[in-house]
């Protein structure tokens, strides 16, 4: 075969391999854009209103936001729960043009915190249109759940007890019962799925169990105090088992929102604390 034969059939298969990679780039986009919840069909009257302010909304794993309340759409959409379904890709569905296979580019993005979504009203596709995480508004339950994972996460210190006269105490004499490691109220704030929450743990009571019998006596906590109590051991011990229990007034809110509480949060603490009997030291 002669050298200019050779090269048409190198460019032939050439223009043949090109061709295949853009049906298969075209073929695994398609399939992509497809993953969404509802099926893409003709875009509908532009009186659905793809703005989610004022509607309250659920979000899914998959970053699907589904309205529970508020208006989607007037005219013959009226009454229609809207859907926006994060985009795989920035493209819109169904709108024509010759890129994406029938689907052309969104416009850039603009913010940079700012998200795709397709937005669907009654399982028919709108259009699609950039979004900030902030402009949902989640529903109560959302939030809620946010507030409560991050009250696990919150960085609790260890309590321990402090004890004097530290090594062991006397009877008949008052020792001094007090925590450590708490010192005030611990505090954070997260923002996920759209939603910003402010959770706070504030320490109230101790609790305390001297271990010798004589039962409980729970105290007011504060920085300054940290739960003292002044307890006197009358009888004389290897070990009384002193053991000591924090409560945790905890509560969330939204930015801007009402304080709501959520359960108490409880942290313990025990130690053996020996008692000697005081001895009389004659002096001359």
């Amino acid at each position: 075969m002669h050298a200019p034969s050779l090269l048409r059939a190198a460019r032939l298969a050439l223009v043949a391999l090109v061709v295949l990679a853009a049906a298969l780039a075209t073929a695994i986009a398609v399939t992509l854009l497809g993953r969404h919840p509802t099926t893409a069909l003709a875009a509908v009257t532009s009186e659905v209103s793809t703005d989610p302010t004022g509607a309250t909304v659920t979000i899914d794993a998959r970053g699907t936001w589904r309205e529970t309340g508020g208006r989607g759409g007037r005219g013959p959409t009226g009454g229609c729960r809207r859907v926006w379904v994060r985009a795989v890709a920035p493209v819109h569905l169904d709108r024509g043009g010759t890129m994406w296979n029938g689907r052309h580019p969104m416009p850039s993005k603009p913010t940079p915190d700012s998200i795709a979504y397709h937005v669907y009203c009654g399982g028919v596709y709108v259009t699609s249109v950039w979004l900030r995480p902030s402009a949902f508004t989640p529903d109560q339950g959302t939030a809620r759940d946010l507030a409560l994972r991050l009250v696990t996460r919150l960085p609790y210190p260890a309590l321990g007890i402090a004890l004097d006269p530290s090594a062991r105490g006397l009877a008949g004499l008052d020792s001094y019962l007090a925590t450590t490691g708490f010192t005030g109220r611990i505090a954070d704030r997260v923002s996920a799925f759209g939603a910003t929450v402010e959770v706070e743990a504030i320490p109230t009571t101790i609790t305390w169990d001297p271990g010798d019998g004589t039962g409980t006596v729970r105290v007011p906590f504060t920085a300054a105090t940290r739960g003292l109590l002044a307890h006197r051991y009358e009888r004389r011990s290897p070990g009384y088992p002193v053991r000591a229990t924090l409560d945790l007034a905890v509560r969330w809110r939204t930015p801007g929102g009402a304080w709501q509480t959520l359960p108490p949060i409880v942290r313990q603490a025990s130690r053996a604390y020996p008692v000697t009997a005081a001895r009389s030291v004659l002096v001359p």
